[in-house]
């Protein structure tokens, strides 16, 4: 694919999410302060969608000029289409949870069925695995959703992620099932940046709904299809989520030992609770403060992604068959940090 198509794709999505940011008042496109919100003030949101129009704009000028040919195009489309409507709703006037649970479970069915017409090659036991992959992926686009709460965040993760499973899978790069799955990959990465310019913190825009859902499902599909064609093994492609996927689910079990409300709105997450730390202890005040919070979240989300997962990915690449205590050695710092520091806090709080 032609390097300038990335760059105009990039162009094309800050362009978009610039509009949403001038447009998103009468658009009703706005995030009022909440409990859970790390903002004061108003804040423009729905910026993800810019992402998924810029995306399915691409996936359908690609498949005109037969530079993409696959043959789940038409469902690929359809499920970012329909996730998209769901989560611009519920952006603009809430939406119950059982509707929303519902739509994802519908995505995450046709997300298996995508990936089995490639092969069984992800679950040779059949059923049962299968409906544990559903789980994993239904909680997945949940957990993107809870952890979009910080300025750049969840664009600096899905940028990271989405780059290294690119960096590190390995197949002969001239099938054509393979290029697909790379043009898929650089398309999301284009798009990620071109929003991020306008969510890095103090952040114009805020993703939403309508964004995040869209770049945890994305994220979900390309990691199906890098590790189903072979091109990338489970466990490097799953270790490289472990920022997300820890403190997500470290917060989860937390709240399910503590017997609260699992899907009602809250700021227990560790990376929201360092943000407010950090905002609490810096010389500046108010928005300045939130921001410089934000951006100290992203650093260090950065410099674990880069520094920490990424070097363990490539040793689960590579030594497949030790893939799972290479997960595990590299999770176990993160698990442990996570609940350390929700423990010290809480000290710090009494």
């Amino acid at each position: 694919m032609p390097w300038f198509f990335i760059i105009s794709t990039a162009f094309l999505s800050s362009m978009a999410t610039y509009l949403l940011c001038r447009y998103g008042h009468s658009l009703g496109l706005v995030h009022h302060p909440n409990t859970r919100s790390s903002h004061r003030l108003p804040v423009p949101c729905g910026g993800g969608l810019a992402m998924v129009m810029v995306f399915v704009a691409a996936l359908f000028v690609l498949e005109l000029t037969g530079q993409l040919t696959l043959s789940f195009s038409g469902l690929l489309i359809s499920m970012l289409l329909l996730l998209a409507a769901v989560g611009l709703y519920d952006d603009i006037a809430g939406l119950a949870v059982g509707w929303r649970l519902l739509t994802h479970c519908v995505i995450v069915v046709g997300t298996i069925y995508l990936a089995t017409s490639l092969g069984e090659a992800l679950w040779p036991t059949g059923w049962p695995l299968k409906i544990v992959i559903m789980l994993c992926l239904l909680w997945w686009l949940n957990l993107y959703n809870f952890m979009d709460g910080l300025d750049g965040t969840a664009a600096i993760e899905g940028l990271f992620i989405a780059g290294a499973w690119l960096l590190l899978a390995s197949s002969e790069p001239t099938t054509s099932l393979y290029h697909s799955i790379t043009t898929l990959t650089l398309l999301l990465l284009a798009v990620l940046l071109g929003f991020l310019g306008w969510n890095w913190s103090p952040a114009r825009i805020f993703m939403g709904d309508v964004g995040s859902t869209f770049l945890g499902f994305c994220l979900a599909i390309l990691g199906l299809l890098w590790v189903t064609t072979g091109a990338l093994s489970l466990w490097s492609c799953l270790l490289l989520t472990g920022v997300f996927t820890v403190d997500a689910s470290v917060t989860l079990l937390c709240r399910i030992l503590q017997g609260k409300c699992l899907y009602k709105a809250h700021r227990e997450h560790a990376y929201q609770q360092y943000s407010d730390l950090v905002a609490a202890r810096s010389n500046e005040q108010g928005e300045q403060a939130r921001a410089l919070a934000h951006r100290r979240v992203c650093y260090g989300v950065i410099l674990i992604n880069i520094l920490w997962l990424l070097p363990w990915a490539l040793l689960a690449q590579y030594w497949s068959n030790w893939g799972m205590l290479i997960g595990i050695v590299a999770w176990l710092p993160l698990i442990i940090g996570c609940g350390w520091f929700k423990i010290r806090l809480k000290q710090l709080a009494d």
